[in-house]
């Protein structure tokens, strides 16, 4: 649900908690626009926001992250594509951390977490399975 829809957040802040659905502090809420349904996602305080929608090319989510450090939960196939700034990146699997620039990507299978740190506000589009 972020970052995609499907995602699920990992707080590392252990004065937050995550619901059933993945959403920290507020709600998807959703609203039709023609006949596209736009969900819109916050996390972290709001300091992560995302739009999803789905249309004939697939399910997609579209957001701003603010610096920080934030971990995602992937429960399906994404590619996170990084549209304006730069973040790094630890990936499933790794410990050390890899620097994404503007038209970077990188794909996680499904059922994986990943972390990135930003230290300036960024902007990505994530289609996913």
């Amino acid at each position: 649900m972020l970052i995609c829809t499907s995602r699920r957040l990992l707080p590392s802040d252990a004065a937050h908690s995550v619901d059933t659905s993945g959403h920290l502090d507020a709600p998807p809420s959703n609203r039709k626009i023609g006949d596209a349904m736009i969900g819109q996602n916050e996390y972290y305080e709001g300091k992560v926001r995302s739009l999803e929608f789905a249309n004939a090319q697939g399910k997609f989510t579209v957001g701003v992250m603010e610096p920080g450090e934030w971990t995602f939960e992937a429960p399906t196939r994404e590619w996170m594509i990084l549209t304006r700034g730069s973040w790094d990146v630890k990936l499933p699997g790794s410990d050390q951390w890899k620097t994404f620039g503007e038209g970077d990507s990188f794909q996680i299978e499904g059922n994986e977490s990943f972390t990135v740190r930003i230290t300036d506000t960024v902007a990505y589009l994530c289609p996913y399975t």
